[in-house]
C-alpha cells in the first residue's frame, strides 16, 4: 500500500483501517514453502506433486514409553510439511490421549469422544462432515504466518478423562466399527491418516484401528521388556489359527536405540522375526524431551544445518521413518544427504 506524505492524524486513520486487509492479503500471498536450506525449492515441490498415496498408518506398540506419541507426531509434521501432503492425526489412546501435550494447543470439541458421541447420535452413523468439523487445523498454530484455505496437518485429539474410554461411542464393539469406519473415511478426505494408538489390543478402538489401517508401525525399545511383550503379543495377534491380523502390515521401527543397552539391532530382527525397518537413536542431547515439554515437535526446529551430531542421528531415524511410509521423502533425504542442509531452515521459528 501507499501513503503520502506528510502523514497526518487522516493518513494513519486510513492505515489503520485497512492494515488488517493487508495483512490478510499477505498472507494469502505468501507460499513460500517450508523447506528452505540445501534442498532445492524443485525437489520439494517434485515431492508434494508426488500421487502417492499410502492411506492410514497405525503407530503402535505393546509397552508405554516406547514413544508412540512422539513418534506418530513427528511423522504427521514431516509428511504434512516437508512431503506438504494433507494429513490427520488422530488421537485413538483409550489409555489417556498425549497429543495434546506435544502439540500445546487446547483441544476443545475437536477430540474423538466428541466425534463418538456425533455418530452415536446419528441415524445414520459416522459421516465424512462429522470427521471435518471435529478436526482442528493446526497450520497456524505451527506457523502463524500461514493464511491457508485449508490446513496441511488436522488433528482429532484424545481423550481429556480416561473415563471417557468406557463411554457408550468408544466402548467394546461399538468402538471397533466406530474406529473402523473413522480410517476408513478419513482416507476419502486426507492423504494419509496417522494414528496414535494406546497399547491394551483388547480395546475396542485399538482392535478396529489396528484391523482396518494399511500399515502398523510397529516400535520396539532396545529394551528386553519391551522386546519380550511385543513378540508375545504380535505372535497372538497374527496368529492363523484366530481372526489374525497380516503379519506383512507390521513394520518394525526401533526407538530410542542406543549401543550401550548391548541389545544388536540383528538379533532385535531375529527375536522379533521381522525385518527392521527404520532405527531411531535416543537423542541424549535431550532435544525430543524439550520438544515435548514445550509443545513443539522436534523436527520442525531440527531440520537445519549444523545440528549435534546426536540430534541429526535421531532426526535421520524419524526421516527413515517418514520414507517407509512415503517412499519420495527419499528424495529429500538424499538431497539433504551429507551436506548437512537445512529442510525447514529458520523459516518455522518458534512463537
Amino acid at each position: 500500500a501507499f501513503y503520502n506524505t506528510p502523514v497526518t492524524p487522516a493518513i494513519v486513520e486510513q492505515f489503520l483501517r485497512q492494515a488488517p486487509d493487508l495483512v490478510a492479503q499477505a498472507r494469502q500471498r505468501w507460499s513460500a514453502p517450508l523447506v528452505a536450506g540445501g534442498v532445492e525449492a524443485k525437489v520439494a515441490a517434485a515431492v508434494s506433486a508426488t500421487a502417492y498415496r499410502s492411506g492410514s498408518i497405525v503407530v503402535w506398540s505393546i509397552k508405554g514409553g516406547d514413544g508412540k506419541t512422539t513418534v506418530a507426531v513427528n511423522l504427521a509434521c514431516l509428511l504434512a510439511y516437508v512431503a506438504r501432503k494433507k494429513v490427520l492425526l488422530v488421537d485413538a489412546n483409550m489409555n489417556g490421549g498425549n497429543v495434546v501435550i506435544h502439540l500445546n494447543l487446547p483441544p476443545g470439541n475437536c477430540t474423538i469422544a466428541n466425534l463418538a458421541a456425533d455418530a452415536l447420535r446419528s441415524p445414520q452413523g459416522l459421516e465424512p462432515a462429522m470427521i471435518k468439523r471435529r478436526a482442528m487445523p493446526v497450520d497456524r498454530s505451527i506457523d502463524p504466518r500461514t493464511n491457508r484455505t485449508e490446513s496441511n496437518l488436522d488433528v482429532i485429539f484424545g481423550i481429556t478423562h480416561i473415563e471417557q474410554a468406557s463411554d457408550d461411542g468408544l466402548n467394546g464393539e461399538t468402538g471397533l466399527r466406530f474406529m473402523t469406519e473413522v480410517l476408513r473415511q478419513a482416507r476419502d478426505l486426507y492423504d494419509f491418516v496417522v494414528v496414535d494408538l494406546g497399547s491394551n489390543t483388547e480395546i475396542g478402538p485399538h482392535r478396529g484401528a489396528l484391523a482396518a489401517a494399511d500399515s502398523v508401525l510397529f516400535l520396539c525399545s532396545s529394551d528386553k521388556q519391551s522386546l519380550h511383550w511385543n513378540r508375545d503379543t504380535v505372535a497372538r495377534l497374527t496368529d492363523p489359527r484366530e481372526n489374525a491380523l497380516r503379519k506383512d502390515k507390521f513394520k518394525l521401527v526401533v526407538n530410542r536405540y542406543h549401543p550401550a543397552d548391548r541389545v544388536d539391532l540383528k538379533d532385535v530382527a531375529d527375536y522379533l522375526q521381522m525385518p527392521v525397518v527404520a532405527t531411531i537413536f535416543e537423542d541424549t542431547s535431550r532435544a525430543v524431551t524439550v520438544g515435548i515439554n514445550e509443545g513443539r515437535p522436534f523436527v520442525l526446529d531440527h531440520m537445519r544445518p549444523n545440528n549435534d551430531p546426536t540430534v541429526e542421528q535421531t532426526l535421520q531415524g524419524m526421516l527413515r521413518v517418514s520414507e517407509e511410509v512415503f517412499p519420495p521423502m527419499g528424495q529429500i533425504i538424499a538431497a539433504r544427504g551429507g551436506k548437512k542442509a537445512g529442510l525447514l531452515g529458520g523459516l518455522i521459528k518458534r512463537k
